[in-house]
């Protein structure tokens, strides 16, 4: 979820064949253990998310437009646009809807949506609900994706550098969207972490 419209994030895939439910449980080990606030019960969400995506108008700064489908009927509808080159820092704006009334808007601005992406996911939120570490999965592929997201980019690199080096997981830096993937078929570029942050 964006903070004052963006999104300061890196997007990591595990390189080292472990499972979404390994990789959760690793992942909740070093949570536990260095977030002394975390509580289970209130900071940690299990999800199924489905979401429809289309291209931004041409014109716009957006690089894309996404409806989430939430719980209890609620959605999100999304505007992403990478305006300083790089995933890690970008435009997010977030606007809550009925998914209903969402899906109306959405479908008579732009159409038919150019993709459906489901996900199954894991969140935990450590302290407010802008840094966060997501375990995810995305339907029918068999990588598994971890988005560490705070308000700076320095929390962002201290705890993806902390998560790799408790958990001994074979991390790589995913330079591209889950738009770019999925929606546009683009292969992602992939950066060790430990080079990346170097």
């Amino acid at each position: 979820m964006g903070y004052r419209n963006r999104e300061v994030e890196i997007k990591l895939q595990v390189m080292s064949g472990h499972s979404l439910v390994q990789v959760r449980d690793l992942v909740e080990k070093y949570v536990v253990a260095k977030f002394p606030n975390y509580d289970e019960e209130d900071d940690f969400i299990v999800g199924d998310a489905s979401d429809l995506y289309w291209h931004a108008p041409v014109g716009s700064i957006g690089d894309f437009v996404r409806l989430r489908q939430k719980t209890g009927g609620s959605g999100q509808v999304t505007m992403k646009a990478k305006d300083r080159g790089n995933q890690t820092d970008r435009v997010e704006i977030d606007v809550e809807v009925e998914y209903s009334q969402g899906k109306a808007l959405m479908l008579g601005l732009f159409n038919e949506p150019i993709q459906k992406v489901r996900k199954r996911y894991y969140v935990f939120r450590l302290g407010d609900e802008h840094t966060t570490i997501s375990v995810y999965k995305i339907r029918s592929d068999e990588r598994i994706f971890i988005e560490v997201e705070a308000i700076t980019t320095r929390e962002v690199f201290t705890i993806s550098d902390q998560l790799a080096n408790y958990t001994a997981l074979n991390l790589s830096v995913v330079q591209n969207s889950i738009y770019d993937i999925f929606v546009c078929g683009i292969e992602p570029v992939l950066t060790p972490l430990t080079e990346f942050l170097s």
